[in-house]
């Protein structure tokens, strides 16, 4: 069984200078490297791969690995020895570099797209490898073809229905991976059975293929991370026979994006299918030229594509449509459907009075899509400006807003291009399904986690999608693993796995956010910030949402895989969706067969229509209705890096699609149960070493494997016994470990040890022994156990001794302990002290501001004193001022008054002066008249009588005089009215004069009045600024008072504190020198005792060597005087016994055991051998060794070294 380890930084592995580690660098996210320094908090990291150092790396952004697990190649990333996100992303990047690219996770295949395919060993040839394995794949790599294998034989063998789900981001190849599915499905359902069953197996395959270029052409559109992004879920039923043969295949769609029929984000497209139409030679039918023509095609600034953009990607497009079925009518309506929609997305309007009007250089845009849909063009005009009201049962036209022409033309354009393709669909469904009785396999190509710069409903639709699959995926590991747990009878009742239900119930629960959605769509005043602040109201305290401060039309959910920003901008239009019944008749009465049936007919409905939003849910819910019948397998596409070219690794981009794709999810699943698991024998086997001398329960593997849990103390939430396995979490079985390591340890040493012994017995010492009596043996044997009895009696002396001593040395350290907690308690109390002092001062600084407080609103009551004072006396200066001002216009009345009258009395007289003139002039008018009477009269008498000339002289000389006293009349005239203009002007001079002499009187008094106005208001400022710099200074004074009280306050608490931290440290210090020189005398006294105990041993061994020799002595003594006795005997006998004896002693000779020979007889060449073997002249014997003495003697002695007691030396 494969033991795998869950290692984490709680397991044990801390943070060290010099050590290798991973760390979280922005860009390549989680990179080897080697700590340079750390302080504990934040550190520098060097890197093993650019050899840059990267500073101020906190802890969390660190993960401690070990040199022997740096750069693990394992097909299943459980297995790694460290299991960490690290450790997950440099196994996937080793083994991306190395070409291969599928790697098993549990129940997930992670397929990293490589964007390479001429990778040898996933060719199509090597197929037959994978088909020729058994019903489950155990020789080949992971791959796509074995999650398919293993799929396909689980169906066979249980007759379930199963479910691949493939998920990733745009451009991970999740259509390729459907691909590879596919293949390999029907390649292995083909392995059995006659050639016809294998041919339909395949045609089946063919038809799928064939529908694969359309699909993608009108489902598939550019965008900024894929060139060929599917936008739009797909469930495929792969179908087979009860026999197991591939028989047909039905397609269902999801959540065709349809913001992207209308307009494209910068840098991207619309769908494939209105870019190939201008890329058709035919295109003139359709009134089709540039795609350049179009505001919506154009929309995204980018109309170019590697994929889907040439006249040959047409015509291959249209041959899979004839091969799948289509006519060419069927083709043709098609394009024409398309066709339609481009020229109604370039209408455009203008402000008509209170309405709208479609604007004069859109008119030949409707025109050409009346043409192409087969339409009325004024119907269409209608439609897209007015609308029909039911009010009081009439039907009343009114007139659309700009903005709501605009939002109808869109409508009727996302619903002919979506009713188009699920038209299209069925096309397929049509040519491929088929009725079976046997199982099926799902495929389940949906889109992947969405997080870009702007969020709107599409991408929360999306991305419920996701959060719904990645709960079932959690569910499904988790009560998998939790019932095997159970099946075993271990109590998983404490643990938790990872639950996203919370954040599903938050989108679409009843008060949900889909709902209020709704709700907000139902109202006719509903709005985005309506919608906005409905959310924000209900779930503002739900963990899983949150709102920025400044961010007026944004809202936060944290899913699973991170967290999205929404903008809610036009979430209402898009959730409503709705088209007016009036197009749904209009495109009904369509000449085109195809278009007329696009739009559904109207049905009279009650209650609220269906929403956007409730459709894909309700969808979904059937999805997951139908996956949930299945037995679920995943495959996880991952981009490398957002280049999208081969080898290229972008560290940061894979780890985010790895969290999104729930491998991430899957470590923290294993992490929360148990994820070690090994069977009683295996586990007994592994841990057996561990019971060496324990008194264990050994009558079955189980009840051992029990004692063994017992044994090293692990609690039932660290491992737990099952019926077949016992179940432990990594910290269980690191333990488990690492107390195997260390009992092999002590077990070594002890082989070691008597290793050493026998193979010294081998090589030295039984040759030499030989050479000795069993007389001598037997003796020495007996001295020897009697020196072992005396050895181990003192071996139990000294056991004794230590463990006295030990004792000693535990209340020694039981009274450092105590002595250490009775500072602490110390140390405590002078802190709860200082608290008290602190907390003292802090009531004294309160009762100080309140007392300061109350000062202050006492002099804030002495101010509005003083305000109120001088209020009454500004009031007591205005009625001064008021009583002045009344006074002057008094007096200014009367002066007035007095004017008044003068002025009536000169314009009297100028009245009358005026009729005198008027009268003077008359008169004189009347003398001119009669005078000129007269003069004419004259003029008649002179020319009566020319020659009277003295006559008219004289009446000359009168008129004359008459002249002259007219003259004088208008000088006196002229006079009189001087002598007028005097009077009046004296008269002037004195009403002016008595104006002024009353005006200054008036001004004097009012200046008088001022000036003691002026005069209190300077003495009411001055007390006011006296009185207030008296404040201020009182205030400062206080302040400096109060500033002084708290200094000193502080300064004798400070000291008070410092003498007590002083004291106790210094009592502390005293306390730590006493029990240090007690340590130090107590390590003096015991290594003293030390030294007399091995004196005591050395005297005693010197002892038992001078006894050993006395006995060998007498021995030798004893074996002489026989030998004398012997040579008295007979001469011949002796020498003949003595070379005999010579002989025996000798390296690889014989001898008798019943004669000793004295050295002095022995032979030169082997004296030297005899005196190692009997120590003098006077041994007979050598030194003993037997079993004991080897293990006393020689488990002891290091290599290379000599003996204490024989002299030998031990080599290997």
């Amino acid at each position: 069984a494969t033991v795998s380890v869950l290692y984490w930084r709680d397991g044990g592995m801390s943070i060290e200078n010099g050590c290798l580690c991973y760390f979280l660098e922005d860009v390549n996210s989680w990179t080897l490297g080697r700590v340079v320094q750390w302080d504990g908090k934040t550190g520098s990291v060097k890197s093993e791969e650019d050899g840059k150092t990267y500073d101020k790396v906190t802890e969390p952004k660190i993960f401690v690995a070990r040199e022997d697990c740096v750069g693990e190649d394992v097909d299943d990333l459980l297995c790694l020895t460290l299991l960490h996100d690290s450790t997950l992303l440099a196994c996937l990047k080793t083994r991306y570099f190395k070409d291969v690219i599928y790697t098993n996770i549990g129940a997930i295949v992670v397929a990293i797209n490589p964007y390479n395919f001429k990778i040898p060993w996933y060719m199509d040839d090597q197929m037959p490898k994978y088909l020729a394995e058994g019903t489950k794949i155990e020789q080949n790599k992971p791959h796509s073809w074995a999650q398919a294998h293993n799929t396909y034989w689980e169906m066979i063998r249980d007759n379930e229905n199963q479910t691949i789900l493939v998920s990733g981001e745009s451009g991970a190849g999740k259509t390729e991976a459907s691909k590879i599915v596919f293949k390999y499905l029907s390649a292995v359902s083909s392995l059995s059975g006659t050639d016809a069953q294998k041919a339909a197996g395949g045609n089946v395959g063919m038809r799928i293929n064939n529908a694969s270029p359309p699909l993608e052409a009108f489902g598939n559109a550019k965008t900024v991370r894929n060139d060929n992004s599917s936008r739009f879920g797909k469930f495929m039923k792969v179908k087979f026979s009860s026999e197991g043969f591939l028989v047909g295949a039905h397609i269902t769609k999801y959540l065709l994006e349809k913001s992207r029929i209308v307009s494209a984000m910068p840098n991207e497209r619309l769908y494939h299918s209105f870019y190939l139409l201008c890329r058709d030679p035919n295109k003139a039918k359709y009134n089709i030229n540039s795609d350049n023509d179009f505001k919506s095609l154009t929309s995204g600034n980018c109309t170019s594509n590697k994929d889907f953009d040439t006249i040959e990607e047409h015509t291959e497009v249209i041959s899979s449509m004839k091969t799948i079925g289509l006519s060419d009518d069927q083709i043709t309506s098609v394009w024409k459907s398309v066709a339609g929609v481009m020229h109604l997305l370039n209408a455009s309007f203008e402000q008509n009075g209170e309405g709208s009007e479609v604007s004069g250089g859109s008119l030949s845009h409707i025109e050409k899509t009346s043409e192409n849909w087969g339409i009325d063009t004024e119907c269409v005009q209608k439609e897209l400006t007015t609308t029909e009201m039911e009010v009081m049962g009439q039907m009343i036209t009114k007139e659309l807003k700009v903005v709501q022409s605009i939002d109808g033309r869109d409508a009727v354009c996302k619903a002919i291009y979506n009713n188009l393709f699920t038209w299209f669909i069925e096309m397929c469904n049509n040519t491929l399904d088929v009725d079976s009785d046997g199982p099926w396999i799902g495929l389940l190509d949906i889109f992947g986690f969405e997080d870009f710069e702007i969020n709107s409903f599409e991408q929360l639709c999306i991305n419920l999608a996701n959060e719904t699959l990645q709960g079932h995926y959690n569910s499904y590991i988790f009560q998998r693993d939790m019932d095997e747990c159970r099946a075993e009878g271990v109590d998983v009742t404490s643990v938790q796995f990872p639950d996203n239900g919370p954040c599903l119930a938050m989108i679409t629960s009843k008060t949900g956010i889909l709902a209020l959605l709704d709700s907000q769509c139902s109202v006719g005043s509903g709005s985005d910030e309506g919608f906005l602040m409905s959310i924000e109201e209900t779930h503002k305290s739900n963990p899983f949402f949150a709102k920025k401060m400044l961010a007026k039309h944004d809202f936060i959910v944290h899913h699973y895989a991170g967290s999205v920003s929404y903008t809610v901008t036009g979430f209402l239009d898009k959730n409503r969706d709705t088209l007016k019944d009036a197009w749904k008749l209009l495109l009904r009465t369509s000449t085109d067969e195809l278009i007329s049936t696009l739009l559904p007919e109207p049905v009279d409905t009650k209650g609220p229509k269906i929403t956007a939003g409730g459709y894909f849910k309700s969808q979904l819910n059937q999805l997951m209705n139908l996956i949930n019948s299945t037995n679920p397998h995943w495959i996880r596409c991952v981009k490398p890096h957002p280049a999208k070219k081969p080898r290229l690794f972008h560290g940061s981009s894979t780890m985010q699609q790895l969290a999104s794709a729930g491998v991430l999810g899957t470590v923290k699943i294993r992490k929360a149960g148990y994820p070690v698991r090994i069977s009683f024998d295996e586990f007994c086997a592994m841990y057996r070493i561990i019971t060496t001398g324990k008194d264990i329960d050994t009558s079955s593997s189980q009840s051992m494997s029990a004692d063994i849990l017992k044994l090293v103390s692990l609690s039932s939430t660290m491992a737990q016994i099952g019926k077949t396995r016992v179940f432990m979490k990594s910290e269980a079985y690191i333990a488990l470990e690492t107390i195997k390591k260390d009992t092999l340890m002590n077990h070594a040493q002890v082989t070691q040890a008597f290793c050493r012994a026998i193979v010294a017995r081998q090589t030295k010492v039984k040759p030499k022994l030989r050479g000795a009596s069993k007389e001598i043996l037997a003796f020495l044997r007996k001295g020897v156990r009697k020196v072992a009895q005396m050895r181990e009696k003192e071996e139990a002396e000294r056991a004794e001794t230590e463990e006295e001593e030990a004792l000693e040395w535990l209340g020694l350290k039981e009274e450092y302990h105590h002595f250490i907690e009775t500072e602490l308690v110390e140390l405590m109390n002078a802190e709860a002290r200082k608290k008290e002092a602190e907390e003292e001062m802090l009531r004294r600084e309160e009762a100080e501001r309140l007392q300061k407080e109350e000062e202050r609103r006492a002099i804030e009551r002495r101010k509005e004193e003083r305000e109120r004072k001088r209020q009454e006396q500004k009031q007591k200066e205005k009625e001064l001022r008021d009583s002045v001002t009344q006074l002057n216009n008094a007096k200014r009345a009367e002066v007035e008054k007095e004017v008044m009258a003068m002025r009536k009395q000169r314009k009297e007289a100028e009245e009358m002066e005026r009729m005198k003139a008027a009268a003077a002039r008359k008169a004189h008018q009347n003398k001119m008249s009669v005078r000129e009477e007269k003069l004419e009269a004259v003029r008649q008498r002179r020319q009566q009588n020319m020659a009277e000339k003295d006559t008219y002289e004289d009446c000359l000389a009168k008129d004359v005089m008459e002249q002259e006293k007219w003259t004088s009349l208008l000088t006196s005239r002229s006079r009189n009215e001087e002598e007028h203009r005097q009077l009046v002007k004296g008269m002037g001079s004195s009403l002016r004069a008595a104006e002024g002499k009353a005006r200054a009187s008036a001004q004097q008094q009012r200046f008088l009045r001022l000036t003691e106005v002026k005069q209190a208001e300077a003495a009411s400022r001055d007390f006011y600024r006296s009185s207030e710099r008296e404040r201020q200074q009182e205030e400062i004074e206080n302040n400096r008072r109060l500033d002084r009280i708290r200094k000193a306050e502080r300064k004798r608490a400070g000291q008070a504190a410092a003498a007590a931290v002083k004291a106790n440290r210094s009592k502390l210090e005293t306390r730590r020198l006493t029990t240090k020189n007690e340590w130090e005398e107590l390590l003096e006294k015991e290594k003293r005792r030390k030294k007399e105990r091995n004196f005591q041993r050395a005297q005693e061994a010197r002892e038992e060597t001078m006894m050993i020799k006395g006995v060998e002595a007498k021995i030798a003594r004893g074996m002489a005087l026989r030998d004398i006795e012997e040579r008295q005997n007979t001469e011949k006998q002796k020498i003949r016994k003595i070379r005999s004896s010579s002989q025996g002693i000798s390296v690889g000779g014989t001898h008798t055991a019943d004669v000793y020979t004295p050295i002095s007889k022995v032979d030169p060449i082997d004296r030297n051998l005899y005196q190692k073997l009997l120590g003098s002249e006077k041994t007979a014997a050598a030194g003993t060794l037997n079993d004991m003495s080897c293990k006393q003697g020689l488990a002891d002695v290091p290599l290379g070294a000599e003996s204490p007691r024989t002299g030998l030396h031990w080599k290997p």
